[in-house]
């Protein structure tokens, strides 16, 4: 038999992700990865003997899209996500496609977003995910 974690438990962690990730926060990103660090951190430890390798990397990947979108919350002028886009690396032409319109969840599902703000440059900023802790602690 496997060891899974139940819906309810899903549930509980994503409601709190969506606690410490509420976008119109003036909080710094920085400051929102090292609490969310920490709670994922003991998270993981809690439930570290689940084998959910699937619901992992889906847990990673919608916790970076919250991100993406707690960040063009902050970049609430057009201009400012088209610039901050710019410095990303991603082309002036697509650039400009994120003045159009402020439907945040929509902006950071989009391939030239998840393209610009990749896993490498999450694990530079200090956003490590389930999947890290869960390898983490089952080596241990």
């Amino acid at each position: 038999p496997r060891i899974r974690c139940s819906n309810e438990t899903i549930k509980r962690f994503k409601r709190r992700i969506r606690q410490l990730t509420r976008g119109h926060d003036r909080e710094a990103i920085d400051m929102k990865l090292a609490r969310l660090d920490r709670y994922i951190r003991g998270w993981t430890s809690y439930f570290r003997l689940a084998e959910t390798r699937r619901l992992q990397a889906n847990l990673d990947s919608w916790i970076r899209s919250r991100l993406r979108m707690c960040l063009m919350k902050q970049w609430f002028k057009p201009r400012t996500r088209v610039r901050k886009m710019i410095e990303l690396g991603l082309p002036v032409e697509e650039a400009k496609g994120y003045c159009q319109h402020k439907r945040w969840w929509f902006l950071a599902q989009l391939h030239h977003t998840r393209f610009a703000m990749n896993n490498r440059w999450w694990h530079k900023r200090g956003f490590r995910g389930v999947s890290f802790y869960m390898k983490r602690f089952a080596n241990t």
